[in-house]
């Protein structure tokens, strides 16, 4: 389990680069779609923003930090960024 200070880095990171490298293989596959630039580009950014969300939302809901409480898994509340609710005594931090 991760402390606060590393699942905020991860929460971070992890979007942003994962968003590069799945817009590159787009961008890496054009000469299959054969798309205009403008429309290129549209789905370059469409994909880019698409993967920030859905990687945040996996390392929102799957990946927990440790509560300093009882050392239990707590994971991040929804609404409230960077705050954690634990499974084990139900506290937030």
């Amino acid at each position: 389990m991760l402390k606060a200070s590393q699942h905020f880095i991860l929460s971070l990171t992890a979007p942003l680069v994962l968003s590069v490298m799945a817009t590159y293989g787009v961008y890496l596959c054009q000469f299959w779609m054969k798309l205009a630039d403008g429309v290129l580009l549209a789905v370059l950014l469409g994909v880019f923003i698409l993967m920030m969300w859905l990687v945040r939302m996996a390392v929102r809901a799957l990946v927990p930090v440790r509560c300093p409480s009882c050392g239990g898994r707590a994971y991040e509340m929804e609404g409230r960024g960077n705050r954690f609710m634990c499974l084990s005594c139900g506290r937030d931090h």
